[in-house]
C-alpha cells in the first residue's frame, strides 16, 4: 500500500493528504485500490478518447480537436477546421442542450466556451461511454441537419 511511503512529517503539514488522515479517508483509499479504480480510469479514458476521435474524423468540419488524459477530456467545436475558429456560442448551446435533453451532461469551457469538458465519475463503464458518444453524435447530426 502506498500510504506507507508517506513520512509522518509530511502528514502533519500536507493538507492535500488531510482526508487520508481520517478513518473514512483511509477506507476510501483502500476501496479505490481494491476496486482498481485508477486502472479503470486509464482503460475507459483511453477508450473514450478513441471513440471521440472517431467522432472527430466523422465530423471534421465541426469537431476540431479531442484532447485529454484519463477521464479528463475536452472536445473542441469549431466553425472552420482550417483556422479552428470557435463555433458560435448559440450553436454550442444548441448541441449542449440536445445532449442534456437526452440525458448526458457535458461541462462547457474554453476561452470562447466552445469546448465540452468531459469529467465523468471514476466508476464509468465502456457502455456508459458508448451511450455518451452516441448522444453527442446524434446531437451533432441533428445540428448539422438544421
Amino acid at each position: 500500500m502506498r500510504l506507507k511511503a508517506v513520512g509522518l512529517a509530511s502528514w502533519n503539514n500536507d493538507t492535500a493528504l488531510a482526508k487520508l488522515k481520517t478513518p473514512k479517508g483511509c477506507v476510501s483509499y483502500v476501496a479505490i485500490e481494491a476496486d482498481q479504480t485508477q486502472a479503470n480510469c486509464r482503460n475507459v479514458g483511453t477508450y473514450f478518447l478513441l471513440e471521440l476521435a472517431k467522432l472527430r474524423d466523422e465530423f471534421p468540419n465541426l469537431v476540431g480537436d479531442v484532447r485529454g488524459k484519463g477521464l479528463m477530456i475536452g472536445v473542441e467545436l469549431v466553425s472552420d477546421p482550417e483556422t479552428r475558429a470557435p463555433l458560435a456560442p448559440a450553436d454550442v448551446l444548441a448541441i449542449w442542450e440536445q445532449c442534456k435533453d437526452m440525458g448526458v451532461l457535458y461541462g462547457k469551457g474554453g476561452f470562447f466556451g466552445n469546448v465540452f469538458r468531459i469529467k465523468p465519475p471514476m466508476c464509468i463503464t465502456k457502455s456508459d461511454v458508448d451511450f455518451a458518444v452516441a448522444v453527442l453524435r446524434k446531437s451533432i447530426v441533428s445540428f448539422l441537419e438544421k
